[in-house]
């Protein structure tokens, strides 16, 4: 078994406008953070948001024709580990599913380490994004904000509270070029100083990975 050690915790508070004056309710803050989100440019590619390890694995996949699979990763920042596989600074895992001539398998990666390819069932991956498509390429994880308000310039005030240590999520599935990569941490799904706590937990996208780490642990237990 994997054994890691966590760091001690440091929480920054990170305000992205001076001078408030007065609050605003949760559900502003919320539509008001989905539209400068909204604004951000990103690269749903697999190649731009994995390491090189994973991207080389995917494309000799793609070149023997595989059009359907997943990518599921966790990378462990501020954690050490006794696992020879779970080198560098910054250790992570990625499983990745693909399904070939009818067949389902999984292929568990490190950095360090390439484990043999499983056949499963049926990934919970995969399926999961295909039956939830739409609920998820809308959906969001939200940082953790602890509150908000609205300066005399009617800028937006958003609090915030980061952490310098937890395991950042990133998912990853392409069904024959419909594709969606999300990316958050747990400390935005753990924390319960975020008001938008219980809207993260109860997520579409932590269900998804709450699935996805469901078969893992049954796959490779």
């Amino acid at each position: 078994m994997i054994k890691r050690i966590a760091f001690v915790l440091m929480i920054l508070t990170c305000p992205l406008f001076l001078f408030s004056q007065s609050k605003i309710g949760k559900q502003e803050i919320y539509s008001k953070w989905i539209s400068m989100d909204k604004k951000v440019k990103r690269i749903n590619g697999y190649k731009q948001n994995f390491d090189s390890i994973i991207v080389g694995f995917v494309d000799s996949l793609k070149i023997a024709g595989i059009d359907t699979f997943g990518i599921y990763k966790k990378d462990y920042v501020g954690a050490i580990s006794d696992d020879s596989c779970d080198c560098g600074i910054v250790p992570w895992t990625a499983y990745i599913h693909w399904i070939n001539k009818g067949l389902t398998y999984s292929q568990k990666i490190t950095k360090c380490c390439r484990y043999s390819p499983k056949i499963i069932i049926s990934s919970s991956l995969i399926r999961y994004y295909d039956n939830c498509r739409i609920k998820i390429d809308n959906e969001r994880i939200l940082p953790v904000i602890t509150g908000a308000s609205i300066n005399n310039k009617g800028d937006l005030l958003i609090t915030e509270m980061d952490i310098d240590h937890t395991t950042y999520y990133s998912i990853y599935c392409d069904l024959n070029g419909k594709n969606k990569f999300v990316s958050f941490q747990d400390f935005e799904i753990e924390s319960e100083d975020n008001l938008f706590h219980t809207d993260n937990l109860n997520s579409i996208i932590n269900s998804w990975k709450v699935v996805i780490e469901s078969q893992i642990n049954e796959v490779y237990k």
